[in-house]
């Protein structure tokens, strides 16, 4: 599941997109982690949950808040979290995210300050150019979230 994800926010990163095998190979996965998880797993509710972020996902992505790649794999994180974990994992890939984009607007603030124009001008500037911001960091993280959790949950189990 990690592996495709940083392949998901790799790919975001550079080129704004992710490839429709990456969402496959993680639905796929999905039953093999069901069927073999060493605790049990609410599917049912987890299910409510990816459609619930899904569907309010598109409003933020009809506003151009959000890609819809981002949407999706959050709508996917959602899957793989349940309800157990989905508030702290969306929790923090929303506060990884908001970090990321201070950054990514700091950024063109900084050199629209080296370049005498102003760091306040530049801020503004990112703001107003719709500057883009690839969110499969702050996704990953989230991933990473779930596997440590899931780790500490299958140590407690043994």
């Amino acid at each position: 599941m990690f592996g495709l994800v940083v392949v998901a926010a790799t790919l975001n990163i550079r080129h704004y997109i992710v490839p429709f095998y990456v969402f496959i190979g993680l639905l796929l996965l999905y039953p093999i982690m069901i069927a073999t998880a060493p605790f049990p797993v609410n599917w049912p509710a987890a299910l409510v949950i990816s459609g619930t972020i899904l569907v309010l996902g598109y409003p933020l992505y009809s506003m151009g808040l959000l890609s819809s790649t981002d949407a999706k794999l959050m709508s996917l994180l959602g899957l793989w979290a349940g309800p157990g974990l989905c508030l702290e994992i969306l929790l923090l890939t929303i506060s990884s995210g908001a970090v990321l984009a201070f950054v990514t607007f700091s950024k063109e603030g900084v050199r629209q300050s080296l370049e005498g124009t102003g760091f306040t001008r530049g801020l503004k500037f990112a703001l107003r150019s719709n500057t883009q911001v690839p969110f499969g960091l702050a996704i990953v993280l989230g991933a990473l979230g779930i596997l440590l959790s899931y780790e500490q949950i299958i140590n407690l189990s043994l």
